[in-house]
């Protein structure tokens, strides 16, 4: 009905759409709340702005006001990040396990560590991604090394590709 506050979890539907379901006379926000949201753990993408939608999300983790459609996308973007995070995950305990190291150990050791760095780059959000990735890489040690391997290897490039691709298709434009 007219005035109606909605809320939208209906990922990659275009605000049109939308609307075009429920009626232009809704005051609609759109949210990705992730499944960490669960746990109270989570963060949630909103757009528009809306403080009383961003409170309900905040309790339940974060919640990320988007001031444009733009921002909103590029997060909806970002949340495809996920399997390929575990997909990292899995491929290097993989390998730890192809090297002799017990699966159930390598997780016991890697996931932590990654859920350390994810920690360390949200505690320390005002120092840019880049300088934390040198701080955790001295010269000429292995951390450098591996991400000097990766970038050779096409991983930055890979990446970026992926995250374009999926952004076309957020963008409803996915030919």
């Amino acid at each position: 009905r007219k005035g109606q506050k909605v809320v939208s979890v209906i990922a990659a539907t275009d605000r049109p759409t939308l609307l075009g379901w429920i009626g232009e006379e809704v005051e609609l926000t759109q949210a990705i709340p992730l499944p960490f949201v669960a746990e109270r753990e989570g963060v949630t993408a909103i757009y528009p702005p809306n403080r009383a939608v961003a409170a309900i999300f905040a309790a339940l983790g974060t919640a990320v006001e988007c001031e444009t459609r733009e921002e909103y996308d590029l997060l909806a973007v970002g949340s495809a990040l996920m399997a390929t995070y575990l997909g990292i995950l899995d491929r290097t305990t993989a390998w730890f396990a192809e090297k002799g190291l017990d699966r159930d150990k390598a997780r016991a050791y890697i996931a932590p560590l990654f859920a350390s760095l994810a920690q360390r780059a949200v505690r320390d959000e005002g120092t840019p991604l880049q300088e934390l990735a040198r701080e955790f890489s001295t010269k000429g040690g292995l951390n450098e090394q591996v991400l000097a391997d990766f970038d050779r290897g096409g991983g930055h490039r890979a990446l970026t590709d992926a995250l374009e691709r999926v952004l076309l298709r957020v963008r409803g434009d996915d030919r």
